[in-house]
């Protein structure tokens, strides 16, 4: 679903799935399981941080820290957060770029996402051994999406005109069973009932 999002937002697929690829280590991360946090965003998320040592690359050499990263809820609260995160200044230029896979990552580096000055090159890598395909597949299941949305807003348009219909035929049914009850009890003759059918019961 986060991928049918990001094509969504103008992102290709296989950028997006490379770059959760290496941001949790194929998904087995801590930050990823215990914080739902699939981009490694730093600080206080919505449903609080989890603080865990992490390395970094300072001054051309890797040091073990303790970093909070962001905690939420499900990813596509963590999605969304991503993309405000992508909208400040620093990272503007970047998002720009999001139909470029290599230029928004080397865009997003140089904003200061990453610390690793290999970090763009490895994820772009990531991105070319995962198959093309991968695009359409999305793209599809993103149609289809659309479509059952589209019809399932046009099932709830309409949810008031077919309720009133089904009221409007259980009364007539009722009605009609209760002359159809009287005629056959004698209380009602067939042509009393006909004469009431055509002035609407």
């Amino acid at each position: 679903q986060l991928l049918i999002h990001a094509f969504q937002e103008g992102f290709d697929p296989r950028m997006i799935l490379a770059f959760l690829r290496h941001e949790t280590g194929n998904f087995t991360s801590q930050v990823f399981k215990e914080a739902m946090n699939p981009f490694s965003v730093k600080g206080q998320g919505p449903a609080g941080g989890l603080t865990l040592p992490a390395w970094e690359v300072i001054g051309g050499k890797n040091v073990m820290s303790n970093e909070t990263f962001r905690k939420y809820q499900d990813l596509t609260q963590a999605f969304q957060d991503w993309l405000k995160i992508l909208s400040q200044p620093n990272f503007a230029a970047a998002l720009s770029m999001k139909a470029d896979p290599g230029g928004f990552l080397d865009t997003l580096q140089k904003g200061g996402y990453a610390t690793d000055p290999v970090w763009a090159r490895n994820v772009l890598k990531l991105m070319q051994s995962i198959p093309p395909e991968l695009t359409n597949v999305v793209a599809a299941q993103a149609k289809v999406g659309g479509a059952i949305k589209n019809t399932t807003t046009v099932v709830d348009q309409h949810a008031p005109a077919v309720e009133s219909t089904k009221t409007a035929y259980q009364k007539f049914q009722d009605a009609s069973a209760g002359l159809w009850q009287q005629t056959a009890d004698g209380t009602l003759t067939f042509d009393q009932l006909l004469l009431a059918y055509e002035r609407g019961g």
